[in-house]
């Protein structure tokens, strides 16, 4: 027995087609054979049904079979015609004598290739065999299609139930008429619950009515909506979003049928969007109360952020300040600055922290800048930065380096004023002690000439001692900041006029000339303070001259200032050793050419008074060729405070 084999008919084939002629009556079969062999046709035949039966199936290219129904003894045609088909498909046409339509019902029942009555003549013989062929050639045609329909439906139904896409069809009702896998996973429902179903049915009312508008307006528009991000609701009250496209379905007379849905699950990127939007909102706000600069810009200088705090340079609000460059707000020396910075940053691949200074709308300003790389896709696209105003840092740290520098200095002053006070103080006194020793013990051996000296000399250190203490409790006062600018408008030649007068006597016993050229000029300033400069000067010069020297006093008006000169023609000094004439911790100790003591200190408070009261103050000289003293005093109202 032959397995089953489908058979192409031979009609579309340039070899001959294969009949089987089944017919018990031996003449008959001998004609027909010979009217199929005069058409073309290969013919085999058998006289029963078995025979039959057996050449059918045993047979690979049989393209037809003829099929008498009376066949005598045993199987009869209709039978073997069953038992045929049962095991391979080939068109079977009755050729029998029967008419009654009983027998012909029965046949049809079995195959619908053809019935033709015997004796009905050739030409209806060969026409019900060629429409045999053709029908059989149409029926596989047929099936070959109902099988690849069935493999796309097949295939398109695994796609259905596993594309993770929720997919459903409903009516015009809303009812559910198909869904997939997906979408019962989703909404946590067998089909079954699902299926004939309505929105109302299977969710809370908010969401139902939104699935419900959207369908409806899909209904009445025809047109498909894309994009629509819904809620949905799990059995077990499990919340989430979808993505999804609606699109109307058409019946077969063009009418919109219904609705199909495709939607996606996005409540992982619903979390996520929500996520970043509070990250971004907690980013913005800690950005906007920065007390400090923030910003991002690209490579180009153009700003992609900024935060509130850029208003302190800016004209414009933050807002208005993305897009821009910063070329349109700074000069080409700042942009240099920060362009460099920039490089650096691009070059190394590392955050920068630096120190730099620019201006905002209060002035020029000290700022702690720290700038770093922002990769996009392992790619440095942008440059962030943070900006911090240090300006107040700064200057607390300038002013504590100053009063650091200032406790030293007062320091060294102290250790100063007790080592005058130790040693200045104690020489006079030791000439008190011995004036008193003299005044007990030997007055009364001394001659006129002898008691004269000693009380001149003991007025001399008196003078001395009482200059000192001048010099000291002014100089001390002024360090507890005790002693204030009393500034008035007067003329200097006055109060040099006066102090040459005072000095005079002093200048003529070491027979020393005191010369004034000071011109009628006024300044601006303190006049005890100029008193004080003005006779310590000459003091100092009479001190260091000697006996036939002359000490010169005169004053040149500038623009803005009065340039006083006291130049003497004294013993002067080397010019390493000027500098320290004026400070407290480098003292120099030298006596005059009579022998006067001296401290030092003077010349220190000169430099005080000059500068408290504005001006400047500096020395010139070479050792044998005197000295010049020079200082400054304004001639307007200067911008100190005392």
């Amino acid at each position: 027995m032959y397995a089953h084999k489908e058979m192409t008919p031979l009609t579309n084939q340039a070899t001959a087609q294969t009949i089987l002629l089944v017919e018990d009556e031996a003449l008959i079969a001998l004609s027909e054979k010979a009217l199929l062999q005069k058409h073309g046709f290969i013919v085999l035949t058998a006289a029963n049904g078995t025979m039959a039966v057996d050449l059918a199936l045993r047979t690979p290219q049989l393209d037809l079979i003829l099929m008498d129904i009376d066949l005598g003894t045993g199987m009869d045609g209709t039978k073997a015609a069953q038992q045929i088909l049962a095991q391979r498909d080939v068109p079977i046409v009755f050729l029998s004598s029967y008419t009654e339509p009983e027998v012909v019902e029965k046949t049809e029942k079995i195959t619908s290739y053809g019935y033709v009555v015997k004796n009905s003549g050739e030409t209806v013989l060969i026409a019900s065999i060629k429409m045999a062929f053709k029908l059989f050639d149409a029926y596989q045609r047929l099936k070959h299609q109902e099988a690849a329909l069935r493999k796309t439906k097949q295939e398109l139904q695994i796609l259905f139930d596993t594309v993770p896409a929720l997919i459903w069809q409903k009516d015009c009702t809303g009812r559910y008429v198909q869904v997939n896998k997906a979408y019962c996973d989703t909404v946590g429902l067998f089909e079954d619950a699902i299926l004939g179903k309505t929105d109302k049915e299977l969710y809370p009312p908010e969401i139902a009515d939104q699935y419900m508008s959207t369908d409806r307006k899909v209904l009445t528009s025809g047109v498909p909506e894309f994009g629509i991000e819904q809620p949905y609701q799990k059995s077990s009250g499990e919340c989430g979003w979808n993505r999804t496209d609606k699109l109307p379905y058409y019946d077969s007379p063009g009418h919109i049928a219904g609705t199909i849905g495709f939607a996606l699950d996005i409540t992982d990127h619903k979390l996520t969007e929500e996520a970043l939007r509070e990250s971004q909102k907690r980013f913005n706000l800690f950005m906007q109360h920065l007390p400090g600069l923030a910003f991002i810009k690209d490579i180009e200088g153009r700003l992609l952020f900024v935060n509130a705090y850029h208003a302190r340079l800016y004209p414009l609000d933050s807002n208005e300040l993305v897009g821009q460059n910063l070329k349109n707000f700074w000069s080409p020396e700042f942009i240099a600055q920060f362009n460099e910075q920039d490089r650096v940053v691009l070059a190394s691949r590392q955050p920068l922290t630096i120190e730099e200074s620019y201006p905002d709308r209060e002035g020029l300003k000290c700022w702690l800048t720290c700038k770093f790389p922002i990769f996009q896709r392992d790619q440095l696209t942008l440059i962030g930065g943070i900006s911090v105003d240090i300006t107040a840092r700064k200057r607390a740290e300038e002013a504590l380096r100053e009063r650091e520098r200032q406790l030293r200095e007062h320091n060294v002053q102290k250790d100063k004023f007790f080592s005058i006070l130790a040693h200045d103080l104690k020489n006079p006194l030791i000439g008190f002690v011995s004036f008193a020793n003299l005044l007990e013990h030997d007055f009364d051996k001394m001659d006129s000439e002898e008691r004269q000296m000693l009380i001149q000399n003991f007025h001399t250190s008196t003078e001395m001692l009482s200059a000192l203490l001048d010099n000291l409790l002014t100089w001390a006062r002024m360090q507890q900041g005790q002693v204030e600018c009393s500034f008035d408008q007067f003329s200097l030649d006055q109060i040099v006029a006066r102090a040459i007068a005072l000095l005079t006597p002093i200048a003529m016993h070491k027979q020393i000339t005191l010369v004034n050229t000071t011109p009628p000029v006024d300044v601006y300033a303190d006049i005890e303070m100029v008193d004080t400069v003005v006779r310590n000067l000459l003091i100092n010069a009479i001190k260091f001259t000697p006996a036939d020297g002359e000490i010169t006093i005169t004053a040149v008006q500038t623009a803005h200032d009065v340039c006083v000169t006291v130049a003497d023609t004294g013993i002067g000094i080397s010019p390493n050793k000027i500098a320290q004439l004026f400070r407290i911790d480098e003292r120099i100790q030298r006596d005059g050419t009579n022998g006067e003591k001296g401290t030092g200190l003077g010349l220190i408070l000169c430099k005080e008074f000059v500068e408290k009261q504005g001006g400047a103050i500096w020395a010139e000289s070479e050792p044998g060729k005197g000295t010049r003293v020079m200082f400054t005093l304004p001639t307007q109202s200067p911008e100190i405070k005392c």
